[in-house]
């Protein structure tokens, strides 16, 4: 069946629901997780331009709270290793 999923996060309540549930149909299937940061739509970009923003381009608080968000999630999945 599924031998790869992947789970879009961002710094919400839900997220924590969603890594959760990630890992254990991942451990079901013995399948591999990607975790990614989706932030909220329009979140560090100009209002009339819609393209995302590179990386780089990223406010820093903005890339403290991704890299928080996916290192809970990684440390969740690795704990039951």
């Amino acid at each position: 069946m599924y031998q790869h999923l992947l789970a879009a996060l961002d710094n919400t309540p839900l997220a924590t629901a969603t890594v959760d549930r990630a890992i254990e149909l991942a451990r079901s299937l013995n399948a591999r997780i990607t975790f990614f940061y989706s932030a909220p739509d329009g979140a560090g970009a100009a209002p009339d331009d819609p393209r995302p923003l590179p990386a780089g381009d990223l406010p820093q608080d903005a890339c403290g709270a991704m890299h928080a968000v996916l290192a809970k999630a990684v440390s969740a999945a690795q704990a039951g290793c």
